[in-house]
């Protein structure tokens, strides 16, 4: 029996792909799923054919998908489709769609990245920009003063505190890297923490507690 070898590599890259793959009809019903959706979401392929698609989309989320798909069956094609997807688990992932249509087939070819932890790191950086400014006062009036921390050791734990590497921090206030080790390695010794990390959480904590 003759073999489909022109079919085998495209299967195999279907199927080995770490990035979510379908194929999606106007429908609205998944027709192929490949099995990096069951282990990203859990979700194993019988379970997502037998749905509509939308059934696995965080509600918020309906109106954007639905409005995506709408520019697609009219020949357009979306800029960039951010969905939150429903884990089995009942925990949400952010997927990024790049789309191809084939309105010929009435049918789309997707292909999706999981891009959760850029998500949690925007929610992060945009709440932090406004805890930051009230953190890095109080720590400046209270925390600095409390450790017994030099004017320099100060200014040098504000920049950390703004998410700067030492490096950085080095680069932004005129001085070198060997300098800003040893202001930070006494800041450690004076505080007793090891870590920027250690540090930062010390600093918040400090803020929160005096609020």
């Amino acid at each position: 029996m003759a073999v489909n070898t022109k079919r085998q590599p495209l299967d195999r890259f279907f199927d080995g792909s770490p990035d979510l793959m379908c194929v999606v009809g106007y429908d609205g019903y998944f027709k192929h799923v490949n099995p990096a959706w069951t282990q990203l979401l859990g979700w194993v392929q019988a379970e997502l054919l037998d749905h509509p698609a939308l059934g696995i989309v965080h509600p918020s989320d309906h109106p954007r998908l639905k409005a995506a798909r709408t520019v697609v069956q009219e020949g357009g094609h979306p800029h960039r489709i951010e969905i939150r997807y429903v884990h089995k688990d009942g925990s949400y992932r952010w997927i990024w769609w790049n789309v191809f249509p084939q309105p010929e087939e009435k049918i789309i070819y997707a292909i999706g990245r999981d891009i959760t932890e850029e998500k949690k790191h925007e929610v992060f950086s945009d709440s932090r920009a406004i805890v930051v400014p009230a953190a890095e006062i109080g720590w400046q009036f209270s925390g600095a003063t409390k450790f017994g921390l030099t004017r320099t050791e100060t200014k040098v734990t504000a920049f950390i505190m703004r998410g700067y590497s030492a490096k950085e921090a080095a680069l932004k206030l005129g001085m070198s890297y060997n300098t800003i080790k040893v202001h930070l390695r006494h800041v450690f010794e004076k505080v007793g923490v090891r870590t920027q990390r250690a540090l930062i959480s010390l600093m918040f904590s400090i803020h929160e507690s005096n609020r």
